[in-house]
């Protein structure tokens, strides 16, 4: 990370003040931390807050709303999302469903068939004693 002036200067006192405890034998207090602070021109807790009013930037309850107008949104999308997992099936649900639809239509087409081949037999049955009944009222008359 590239040193600023700030951080270079900040570096300089510490240094210094370092350089100062270790020759005395004396440790840095809290007053030596706070002294070097103060010369150091660093940014407090006020001037963040300041800079942050001044710059116009989006506060938690910004950030809030905009999430809360987004909501509506993604709760659409997302509940889209939800139903098509719950109404669409998976591939294999869908084979499975395709299965059972082949094997019922041929049971149907079964059942159809045999029924078209009775209708035959018992057709060509009614015709053969329509014949006969012919046949019977002829030799009466």
């Amino acid at each position: 990370m590239p040193m600023t002036t700030d951080t270079k200067n900040l570096e300089e006192i510490i240094i210094k003040a370092v350089g100062k405890a270790i020759k005395s034998n004396n440790l840095a207090t809290k007053d030596d931390v706070k002294t070097i602070i103060k010369e150091s021109n660093l940014a407090t807790k006020d001037d963040v807050k300041t800079i942050i009013k001044e710059s116009n930037l989006a506060t938690k309850d910004d950030v809030k709303q905009a999430i809360s107008e987004n909501n509506h949104e993604l709760f659409r999308v997302f509940l889209t999302k939800q139903d098509a997992l719950d109404v669409f099936v998976t591939k294999d649900e869908f084979n499975e469903k395709m299965d059972n639809n082949f094997e019922l239509l041929d049971k149907i087409y079964g059942i159809v068939k045999r029924t078209d081949e009775e209708q035959t037999v018992v057709s060509q049955k009614v015709e053969n004693h329509e014949v006969r009944i012919t046949h019977i009222e002829s030799a009466i008359a």
